[in-house]
Formats: C-alpha cells, structure tokens, sequence
C-alpha cells in the first residue's frame, strides 16, 4: 500500500521525540477511529441484545427473565475474566493483531445466531455467542486511549477517545428504539434484527483486515514514542497509585450504577403510568443526547488542556442536581410532570455521559507511564463491579424499585468528594507540551543565529 502523506501544519508536525525523531500527524488517524467505532458499536448492539426485545424473545424461544438476564451476564462475565489478558496482548502485540482477534470473535458470535430460529439450539448458541462478545469487547472498552494516544496529537486525544465513546453510547441507544417497534411477525424480525449484526460485524473485520495498523509511521507526540511500564509492574503501579484510585472510582461507581439503572428504566417507571415505548424514548434520547454532548465537552476540553478536572466537577454537580430532580419527581416531592420526568432524564445523560471520555483520559494522565490499555482495562473491570452490585439488588425479595433511583443519587454524591480530593496532574501532557516548548525554542535561537 503506498504511503500516505502526513498533514501539514499540525500542532507539533515539528517537534522531536526523545529518539530524534520528528512527529508527524497523518489524515489516516480519522479512518482508523471510524474503523474502531464501527467496531465498538456493534459490539454494544450484541451485548445489549436481548434485553430491549425481552417480551419478543421469550415469545418466539420460551426464555424466562432470568435466561435475558443470564445472557447479559455471560457477556459481563467473558469480559471480565478476560480483560486484563487482552489489555497485556494489546500493549505487547500491538493494535492491529488484538482488535483483528476482537473483530472475528464478534462475526463468529453474530453469525452463530443466524444459524436458526430453533429455540434449543438459539439458546445455546446465544449464550456462547454472549460469552464471544464479552471477549470481543475487551480491546474496543479498554482501547480508545490507547489508539487516541498512539494516533492522535495531544490537542485531540480527548475528542477522539469521545468519538468511540459516542459510537458505544450509539449502539446502546439503537436498543431502545428497538422496543418502540410493534412487531407484527416476531421469528422474521428478530431473525433480520440478528442477521443486520452479523453484515455489521462482518464489514467491521473487512475494514480491519484492509487497513489497521499498530500506529503511524511516525509517532503524534513525544510520548507516543515512549515506552510504557511493563505490564504486570504497571497493574502493581497501579495498585499504589491513591490519585488513580481516586478518580477511577469516582468516575466507575457513577457511571456503573447508570449503565445498569437506563437498562431497568421501564421497570423503575411502570408503577408512575409510564408505558414501555415512553420509558424506551426516554432511555433512547438520554443516551444520544448524552453521548454528543460527550463529543462538544471533549472538543471544549481540548482547546482548555488541564483543565479536566474543573469540568468534571461542574458536570457531576450539574448531573447530581438532576438525578435529585429525577428522583423528586419519582417520590412525589414535587408534583408529577411527565415532561419534567423527561427532562430530568436527559440532563442526566447530558452531564454523566457527556463526562466519560474526560474520565477516560484524566485516568491515563494520572497513571502514565502506565500503557493506557491496562489503565482502561482496570477502569472497566472496576465499572463492571459495580453495575453488577447494582444487579444483585434487584434479586433480593420484596425490594421493590423505590432504591433504584436513590441509589444512583447516592452513587453520585459519593463520587463527588472523591473528585474534589482528586490530586490533578498531566503527567503526559506536560511532558508532549514540554517537548514541543524546547523545540520551538531551539527554533527561535537557531533563527537568531542565523542573522
């Protein structure tokens, strides 16, 4: 393949890296984060199948509840167990061979449930391929800061990890609208629904096949170029890192208990009138507004480098104010106003949402010279601990669905604290930004010798 020519004019297209050699920004960055999204959104399809179509499923194959539900843990649990693992195999083999791997366990998953609509065979086809895509997430949830640091500039690095971000929130989002559709011949729809996975996923492992390499040909920052901390010392660094701990619980114990309470948003509602298609509108439009105001907060973000912290702490106040304007709503404190419900629900994903991609790279920033894969892989298990301590609640007898919406409330308010405390530090940036500051300097007097 010829090679492609790097852009001019970038922000540090003249700088030195620590070997000598000069960074370079190439327009093939926006190809590769689109490859990646691609795959991160369908990866979110598959996982987060069963649940928006339950009453269909359990129709065309005679599942229970508690089968949808094994299904969501089967994936949660193929993830986590294997997560650390692929996060080793990225940062020692590299991108293109772990997201190659990522992308045929995603195909071998969706194609296995266009086999047949037998409710036997589907269902056991159904778990493996749940497990398949539990695996197949790991390198695209752990991934964007690795790929946005090995691709992209340090005035971008937020921006592009909010744009996988966004396509994973996307695929989310396409769930609910799923159930907002009357089916009037549930065998063909859930079957068609399974085959637009597969052609999904299969047009993701093409594009990564073509064109998906480990990194650049020169590297976009100094740092980029870095070795990172070898990965079982970084995990131990990892473990004695207060700051990192700080705010990887702040940002997981918020956006774990969120993840799981959108899904059951029907069933915390039901009881106030709300109808199943008004509940699926509302997770829907919480989710997309949520996810590109990620895109417009980390775009802002960008253009005010070390300011992460300040702007998550405004959004998190912000969020907390509207989950207790949701909850209000709930109790009866204020009286029930269904656009009120809506709102409220929106502003959630507007301010929690909109603030995981500065989660993301904050973390990477606190934690370098840890690899940014294992970084976001700990980030991740730690997220999933809590969505699935929120899930065990829901099976304790006579609970109800009242804690629900005070336990994301109290979620909240406990990560708030926790992000004050959080000691900000740039660790990454200061050192690209320090590289570039040298160089232009030595520009200047090289200029002035000249004369």
């Amino acid at each position: 393949m010829p090679e492609l020519k790097p852009e001019e004019g970038t922000l540090i297209q003249s700088a030195t890296t620590t070997s000598g050699d000069v960074t370079s920004v190439y327009k093939r960055r926006w190809y590769i984060v689109l490859v990646f999204s691609i795959g991160t959104f369908i990866q979110a399809c598959a996982w987060n199948s069963w649940g928006p179509i339950t009453a269909s499923a359990e129709a065309v194959f005679g599942w229970h509840d508690s089968q949808i539900g094994m299904l969501a843990n089967d994936a949660n649990i193929g993830y986590m167990v294997t997560v650390l693992l692929f996060c080793y195999f990225m940062d020692v083999k590299g991108l293109r061979v772990s997201t190659l791997i990522c992308a045929v366990l995603l195909f071998v998953g969706s194609a296995m449930r266009c086999i047949t609509m037998e409710p036997t065979i589907m269902t056991v086809c159904s778990h493996i391929a749940s497990v398949l895509f539990g695996i197949g997430s790991t390198v695209l949830f752990a991934g964007p800061p690795k790929l946005s640091s090995v691709w992209f500039p340090p005035n971008q690095r937020t921006f592009a990890t909010a744009i996988v971000s966004f396509a994973n929130y996307f695929g989310v989002a396409m769930g609910f609208i799923i159930v907002c559709v009357n089916k009037s011949d549930l065998i063909v729809e859930i079957r068609q629904l399974m085959f637009v996975h597969a052609g999904i996923a299969a047009l993701f492992l093409v594009m990564v096949i073509v064109y998906f390499p480990d990194k650049p040909p020169k590297p976009p920052s100094n740092t980029a170029s870095m070795e990172r901390t070898e990965w079982l010392k970084g995990i131990g660094m990892l473990a004695k890192n207060s700051a990192f701990w700080l705010v990887v619980v702040a940002s997981m114990i918020s956006n774990g208990v969120l993840g799981q309470w959108v899904t059951v948003l029907y069933i915390n509602l039901k009881e106030y009138g709300i109808t199943q298609n008004q509940a699926g509108y509302m997770g829907f439009w919480q989710t997309i507004v949520g996810c590109t105001a990620g895109l417009v907060i980390a775009w802002f973000s960008d253009m005010f480098m070390r300011r992460m912290k300040l702007i998550l702490l405004v959004l998190f106040l912000a969020g907390t104010l509207a989950i207790f304007w949701f909850t209000a709503i709930c109790a009866k404190y204020i009286p029930f106003d269904i656009t009120s419900l809506y709102t409220s629900c929106i502003l959630i994903g507007v301010f929690i949402n909109g603030g995981v991609p500065l989660f993301y790279e904050i973390t990477c920033e606190a934690s370098y010279p840890v690899a940014e894969g294992v970084t976001s892989g700990v980030m991740t298990l730690v997220n999933g601990i809590f969505g699935i301590l929120f899930l065990f609640i829901m099976y304790i007898k006579d609970v109800g669905t009242h804690w629900m919406n005070w336990a994301l409330l109290g979620s909240h308010m406990a990560a708030l604290p926790l992000l004050a405390l959080f000691p900000e530090r740039y660790r990454r940036t200061d050192l690209d930004l320090i590289v570039v500051d040298k160089h232009s300097t030595n520009v200047s007097r090289d200029v002035q010798a000249d004369r």
